[in-house]
């Protein structure tokens, strides 16, 4: 029988809200960038299984991420389209969009898949993480590497590559941490958070940016363990909560995870139009609720009609 990890999946659901907030134009929005996508391939490495076969994660993944990838980035820009000519906008940068979203997989990508980046990049890093977890050898000299380049500075560079590889590299070392970390965490969790504490007070005066998206990640080797200190400081302290006695709301709300992520820039959209536009001011926590209360229905349309075979996907 399958038992939930509790931890992981309040986790991933206070993420998914970080993201609907951190698009929206907020006096948080560079917090949640020190450490919300890290977050995200950390919790991925908890579920990487190396003894499957290789053809396996291929597959599975191909159909959970690269497939909503390729129908919500084509939606995103059919939408684009029709909003430009509606609101009678200039239509001559939409190729520059496309090689963006599809030749740079970037963030930086003005339309309304410009999230999706997530999906191909953690693809290419969980077969990258896996072939190297099956590789001693391969794996030391990755991380070898990656401590090389950071500390060259060449890393930032790297992340710009075409086609998500150099985004898949750098996340590599979050999805190989959340694997080792699920499997060997210390016994002495009250030194590694004393620690972890210890460190994270570095940063007390400026935190380090993380749009991975966007190709702008931290330049030396300390700013990029940020994240993953700050991991190992507050999944403990989670597993300490008794989340079973909320495990009907979790196994209600995270199947719909996805979907969350997939919709919010919709959302978001809708809900500032409406609050910053009709009522004419920056009511940022207005619009997180906004948006929030409108990607409630596809919780309970998730929920509802699961057996679909469009929420196989999703």
């Amino acid at each position: 029988m399958y038992l939930r990890n509790y931890p992981a999946d309040i986790l991933k659901v206070v993420l998914s809200l970080l993201v609907v907030l951190g698009h929206i134009n907020s006096p948080y929005t560079y917090s949640i960038f020190s450490f919300h996508m890290p977050f995200f391939f950390i919790l991925s490495g908890f579920f990487l299984d190396k003894n499957v076969i290789f053809k396996n994660i291929i597959v599975k993944d191909s159909k959970r991420l690269l497939l909503p990838f390729l129908v919500f980035s084509i939606l995103g820009f059919v939408t684009e389209i029709l909003k430009r000519i509606i609101l009678s906008r200039d239509l001559s940068s939409i190729f520059e969009v496309l090689i963006d979203a599809y030749f740079f997989i970037n963030s930086e990508a003005a339309y309304y898949g410009f999230a999706l980046w997530f999906l191909p990049v953690l693809f290419l890093g969980k077969q990258m993480s896996f072939y190297m977890l099956n590789q001693r050898f391969l794996l030391f000299s990755f991380f070898l590497s990656f401590v090389l380049m950071t500390e060259l500075d060449v890393v930032r560079y790297i992340v710009n590559l075409p086609f998500g590889v150099g985004k898949a590299y750098f996340v590599c070392s979050y999805i190989i941490f959340g694997h080792l970390y699920f499997r060997f965490s210390a016994t002495n969790k009250n030194a590694a958070w004393i620690f972890s504490v210890l460190y994270l007070l570095l940063f007390i005066d400026k935190l380090p940016y993380f749009d991975i998206g966007g190709g702008q990640v931290p330049g030396n080797i300390s700013q990029i363990l940020f994240p993953i200190f700050l991991f190992c400081l507050v999944y403990p302290l989670l597993t300490l909560f008794r989340f079973s006695l909320f495990s009907k709301v979790l196994s209600f709300v995270t199947p719909s995870l996805m979907l969350i992520y997939l919709l919010h820039p919709y959302t978001n959209n809708i809900s500032f139009v409406f609050f910053n536009v009709f009522l004419g001011d920056n009511l940022w926590y207005a619009t997180f609720f906004g948006s929030v209360l409108l990607l409630s229905p596809v919780i309970f349309l998730k929920h509802k009609f699961s057996h679909w075979k469009i929420f196989e996907y999703v």
